[in-house]
């Protein structure tokens, strides 16, 4: 189930990234990334590819947004 919830967390901020809320704020678009972020930096003891998504997607949403 833990693995379920990464990867819906993952991918919500990778929707973020690819068509970001017209009436959020950018800092208001960073807090979230951020909280999903800490949400998922739990090792998640797949592989190491799988581990390293989550920090490759919030990079990604840095740099675009």
């Amino acid at each position: 189930m833990k693995l379920v919830k990464r990867t819906a967390r993952i991918y919500n901020l990778r929707d973020i990234v690819e068509a970001p809320f017209a009436d959020w704020r950018t800092q208001r678009t960073f807090d979230d990334f951020d909280a999903v972020q800490s949400a998922v930096s739990q090792p998640g003891g797949v592989d190491p590819a799988w581990n390293a998504l989550p920090d490759a997607v919030h990079g990604e949403a840095r740099t675009v947004a």
